[in-house]
């Protein structure tokens, strides 16, 4: 019998030798290396989202089944990104994300300006 396919078939993440890319730890906020390796981490993750031929089916994938768990990448978005995307409400606690979004814009900076 032939496998039926499905968008996973086609991931950029598909066959990542390390599938925990897609999920990151919040250290602590006096954790200045943890909090450097997290953006270090989601930056590259979100590399293979920018290039991935089914980022919008995995989007849909993770809002449909509720894949909204702190600390995943779904469809190259984060925890926060996709709460909001879906209308629900964010709880204070999760605007620690706040720090990863700045540090994810600024890594993004200093690599455009080849830093």
């Amino acid at each position: 019998m032939e496998k039926i396919r499905t968008w996973l078939d086609d991931a950029e993440c598909k066959d990542h030798p390390n599938p925990n890319l897609f999920w990151y730890n919040y250290p602590r906020p006096d954790d200045k290396d943890g909090r450097e390796e997290t953006i270090l981490q989601v930056y590259v993750a979100l590399g293979y989202c920018e290039t991935c031929p089914v980022r919008k089916e995995c989007l849909e994938e993770g809002l449909k089944t509720d894949n909204l768990h702190a600390g995943s990448i779904w469809g190259g978005m984060l925890f926060v990104q996709r709460r909001r995307l879906a209308g629900k409400k964010v709880a204070p606690r999760n605007y620690k994300e706040d720090w990863l979004m700045r540090g994810l814009e600024s890594m993004r900076k200093r690599r455009s300006e080849g830093v």
